[in-house]
Order: structure tokens, then C-alpha cells, then sequence
């Protein structure tokens, strides 16, 4: 499945209610927001353009997928772990280090950023973005939390 037809597909219901259960608080806005990211992202990379920042939305949504879903579960994928999405991770950075290639828009535009340098920023700002939507999301969460303590009367 790429990373187009996953973000179109992440507005379903079964996409909101798994997000919830994964305390990604508000569920709507937090499927909203994957599938806006990954089908740009997606789109994105497949055009060659913009590719350290499609790189970089991709890898926050697999490293968001590593921590939230298959690190518990181990290394390998045939157990549900993280070997699948750390190559992804792996592929995107190796797109940004060689660039995007001659038929890409960052070509033609003469925009085109590679090398080692821009693909570990793209994975840096894709691990930063995680952790952000994820701090976020659990942020959200505590919240309505909160404002119940504070409207539960004090016992004399």
C-alpha cells in the first residue's frame, strides 16, 4: 500500500477509532491530520519535489507508527514489529542522499537538496514531528482530565 492510498484512506472511521485507542487524542483531527500528511507526502516523493520534506512527513508517520504501535511488539514484521517501517525509514533517506533524480520537479526547478546532510535533517525533523504529534495528542487527552478535577467538588 503507498503512502498516497494510505493517507486517502486514513479519514475512515476504523482509522479514527484505532487512533483513539492509541491515545491520539482528538481522533478526527489526529486522522485528519495522517492523511493529509501522508498523501502529501506521498505525492510529494513521487513527483521528486520538495523531497527532504516529503521525507521527512513520511518518516514522522512511520516513526509515529514505531512508537505507538509495533515497538511492543519487537523488531521483526511477521510479529507485528518495527522492521518494516524502519525500512521505509531507511529508503526515504537514501532518496534524500542520492536526490530525487532527473525527472523530478526539484530538477527542473533547479531546487533539487541531497546528500547526507539533508537526509539526516529530513529523518530528524520526521522523528521531531512524531514526537510532537504525539506529545500533542496525549496533551489532548489530559485535558478534558483535568478540567473534570476541577469541577469535581472538594470533600470537607
Amino acid at each position: 500500500k503507498s503512502a498516497l492510498s494510505s493517507g486517502l484512506l486514513k479519514e475512515s472511521d476504523v482509522d479514527k477509532a484505532a487512533l483513539g485507542k492509541l491515545d491520539l487524542e482528538p481522533p478526527r483531527r489526529q486522522a485528519l491530520a495522517a492523511g493529509v500528511t501522508e498523501t502529501a507526502g506521498g505525492a510529494l516523493l513521487a513527483l521528486g519535489a520538495l523531497t527532504p520534506v516529503a521525507a521527512a512527513a513520511l518518516s514522522g508517520a512511520m516513526f509515529t507508527a514505531i512508537r505507538k504501535v509495533h515497538l511492543e511488539k519487537g523488531l521483526w514484521n511477521t510479529g507485528g514489529g518495527w522492521e518494516y517501517n524502519a525500512t521505509l525509514i531507511a529508503a526515504l533517506a537514501a532518496l534524500v542522499q542520492c536526490g530525487p533524480g532527473g525527472l523530478s520537479v526539484d530538477r527542473a526547478l533547479g531546487i533539487e537538496k541531497r546528500g547526507s546532510g539533508w537526509a539526516l535533517a529530513a529523518i530528524a525533523a520526521g522523528a521531531a514531528g512524531s514526537a510532537a504529534v504525539i506529545k500533542s495528542g496525549h496533551q489532548e487527552q489530559a485535558e478534558p482530565e483535568r478540567q473534570q478535577e476541577h469541577r469535581q467538588p472538594i470533600a470537607a
